[in-house]
């Protein structure tokens, strides 16, 4: 389980190592949350002229009492896929206000008038921007599946608010065999064996997709490993969790002897090479599906 972010983190601004297809936003700010670039990048002199402001997240280890620091969100970019796909891509919108604090409604039907399904805030409510899995369009507005509770609800943007890019990625994981694998364009690229929530956390079964990346200070040697992708499912067990609100995610671990067990608070634990080819290779927004 993720334990919760700082208020004291910033969105990643500026761009990044290669320049997007697209322009700035009306604040100058491009979108840098989506296609993650190799980790060492993130520390590169280069790199930190290019995104003076970091962000940081704190964790609180249930088992230690102990204080993670990471520095993430990684550096990322928006996505131009090696392949095209249409028959195995998904839809991503992405909110376009980069500011910490910015907020976007999600209403319960496509109109500026119908009552807010939620509020989210970006740098807030998840690490960076907000982002959104497109199901269609309704005039003026995208029909998505928000990175909010409860899961896999349903709800609708403003078009205006938003920019949109497509992911030629998957993720499968099943609870029961322990196991995740990873889809381009429909063809198997990694797999893996996980460890999952105990009986009395269990992991949320569902649809769902990936929200945030970051990464742990400890590393490797920290319990979440190199990287942690955070769900746009939340625990049904925990409404709060340290200072988190029960998101789940996907990351590493220091203690890969335990994988194939149900030994988490919910999240998925799966070896450390896998999750970091995952954080190397994997857009923000890639459907998530769990299965019992």
């Amino acid at each position: 389980m993720l334990r919760g972010m700082s208020r004291g983190m910033s969105p990643i601004r500026g761009p990044t190592s290669r320049e997007p297809a697209w322009r700035p936003d009306t604040h100058g700010i491009l979108i840098t949350l989506t296609r993650l670039q190799h980790p060492r990048a993130v520390t590169s002199p280069d790199m930190q002229r290019r995104h003076p402001i970091r962000a940081t997240v704190i964790f609180t280890l249930a088992a230690s009492a102990l204080t993670l620091i990471a520095t993430g969100p990684v550096s990322a970019q928006v996505p131009t896929p090696a392949k095209s796909c249409p028959d195995h891509e998904t839809r991503v919108a992405v909110f376009n206000e980069g500011r910490r604090g910015a907020e976007i409604v999600v209403y319960t039907s496509p109109s500026v008038t119908s009552a807010p399904l939620s509020r989210i805030k970006t740098g807030v409510n998840v690490f960076g921007r907000v982002v959104f899995r497109v199901l269609g369009e309704e005039g003026d507005f995208l029909k998505v599946m928000p990175p909010s509770r409860p899961n896999a609800s349903v709800g609708y943007i403003r078009k205006s608010l938003a920019l949109t890019y497509s992911t030629p990625y998957r993720v499968d994981i099943s609870v029961s065999s322990r196991s995740l694998k990873v889809y381009e364009c429909g063809a198997e690229v990694m797999a893996g064996k996980i460890a999952v929530g105990k009986a009395k956390a269990p992991t949320p079964v569902g649809s769902f997709f990936l929200v945030d990346l970051i990464r742990p200070r400890f590393g490797a040697n920290g319990a979440y490993g190199p990287f942690a992708f955070g769900l746009s499912g939340f625990s049904k067990v925990y409404q709060k969790y340290g200072s988190g609100d029960g998101r789940v995610g996907i990351h590493g671990t220091n203690k890969p002897s335990l994988l194939g067990s149900a030994v988490s608070d919910g999240c998925i634990r799966i070896d450390n090479a896998t999750i970091t080819k995952m954080a190397k290779t994997l857009y923000l927004g890639s459907p998530v599906n769990i299965t019992a």
